[in-house]
């Protein structure tokens, strides 16, 4: 019991660190998705996630449906489960309500600090790691136009094809609007609708994962170039055709007098000539010309 809690350990923190048989398959797909993420380290903390994970996600859902800045009434609206939670949540909490007076000034935490032009503790670490993030992001995006300027460069020298350029151009184009909607999903705030998008997307995200959806495989192969050749019994019909196919550029059959132009007969001449030759030997014409 104990040894399989350690595996199971194992497999959640550092699964390159077990053999492949004893990794089990969730943790297998996401090594070769993934690849390895290196062994922990002592005092290294992992795992740790910067903004809001998922909400690339949420910004292509936004584009593609073109919804992009606009926000409805409808949103605002928290689900059924999200209202059954507060109920239970209002139940669970213990005291009275405290009635206010009007006109009576109240001392919230906090409020003095916005005031004088500083921030509470609590938002200031939120905007110390938004600003990190962002931070992070920007270099990340630099080295990786860096890599492309690189790979440009290389494909220069070796003389590129206009189908790779085609999708090169693409695939930038298409990572600058999912920047672009990624920076104006964080300009805005998220209503509930938003979250609840964003839960949907990342469970299906998570599940193309583990299946293996979005794999593409750079060439196509064919399931009948597997197949070695196997001759299949041939009907009736498809071996007539085939004997028609081999009668096309032959001659006809029979004996060239069935094959003549005219109906006539042979010749003396042409019988003296495919005549025996003992049968001939005592004729005069014969004897004359041994003479």
């Amino acid at each position: 019991m104990a040894a399989r809690s350690l595996i199971a350990l194992y497999r959640e923190v550092a699964p390159e660190m077990l053999p492949k048989k004893e990794r089990g398959k969730t943790a297998t797909m996401e090594i070769i998705h993934d690849g390895a993420k290196g062994l922990p380290q002592f005092g290294v903390e992992s795992g740790n996630t910067n903004g809001i994970q998922g909400l690339e996600l949420l910004a292509k859902w936004k584009r593609e449906q073109g919804l992009l800045g606009k926000e409805n009434d409808e949103d605002w609206k928290l689900p059924e489960s999200a209202d059954e939670d507060e109920d239970d949540l209002a139940a669970d909490i213990e005291g009275d309500w405290i009635d206010v007076k009007e006109g009576e000034d109240i001392n919230i935490s906090g409020a003095e600090d916005e005031d004088n032009g500083e921030l509470p503790k609590e938002k200031n670490g939120i905007r110390k790691k938004y600003l990190k993030y962002m931070q992070k992001s920007k270099k990340k995006r630099q080295t990786q136009e860096d890599d492309d300027s690189d790979l440009e460069l290389s494909d220069d020298e070796s003389g590129p094809s206009k189908k790779k350029k085609k999708i090169a151009s693409e695939k930038e184009k298409e990572n600058a609007e999912n920047e672009k909607a990624i920076q104006q999903t964080l300009s805005s705030v998220l209503t509930p609708a938003d979250f609840a998008k964003l839960k949907e997307l990342n469970q299906k995200a998570g599940i193309e994962k583990i299946m293996g959806v979005n794999t593409k495989h750079e060439d196509e192969v064919d399931s009948t170039s597997l197949v070695g050749k196997f001759r299949y019994k041939q009907s009736k019909e498809e071996r007539l055709e085939h004997v028609k196919e081999g009668r096309e550029d032959r001659g006809e059959f029979g004996s060239r007098k069935g094959r003549r132009e005219q109906a006539r007969s042979t010749t003396n001449r042409e019988k003296q000539r495919k005549k025996n030759f003992i049968m001939t030997i005592h004729k005069r014409s014969v004897q004359g010309k041994q003479r």
